[in-house]
């Protein structure tokens, strides 16, 4: 099995005009260049075991790199994995759909 180290992680919120906001975070997972293709069908497999539908599955034309994205029917989450330009990590970005908080409160502003 490939290692798998996390490199860097990264958290970020917006908030439009209307007091929606979502969240989304970004990070890198440190895989050998041989494995990664590997890893990506694992986490494709990962996914679909959870209930995620893989919006795209595909190789790009080098033949070495790649790319997955899947999103959660019941909760709209959405991920996407591809294989870093240098080929030394696993690019991973996670989002959450826009949510209307309660009247009063807003975690943005508060």
């Amino acid at each position: 099995m490939v290692g798998l180290t996390a490199a860097l992680a990264l958290a970020t919120g917006c908030s439009p005009d209307d007091d929606r906001w979502s969240l989304g975070a970004v990070g890198d997972l440190k895989v050998d260049p041989a494995g990664q293709l590997a890893t990506l069908g694992r986490i494709r497999t990962v996914l679909q075991q959870r209930g995620w539908e893989i919006t795209d599955d595909s190789t790009f034309a080098d033949g070495t790199r790649g790319k997955l994205s899947a999103i959660h029917p019941s909760t709209s989450h959405t991920t996407v994995v591809t294989t870093t330009v240098d080929r030394q990590y696993l690019a991973v970005s996670l989002g959450s759909p826009c949510h209307l908080p309660a009247p009063g409160e807003n975690p943005l502003r508060n």
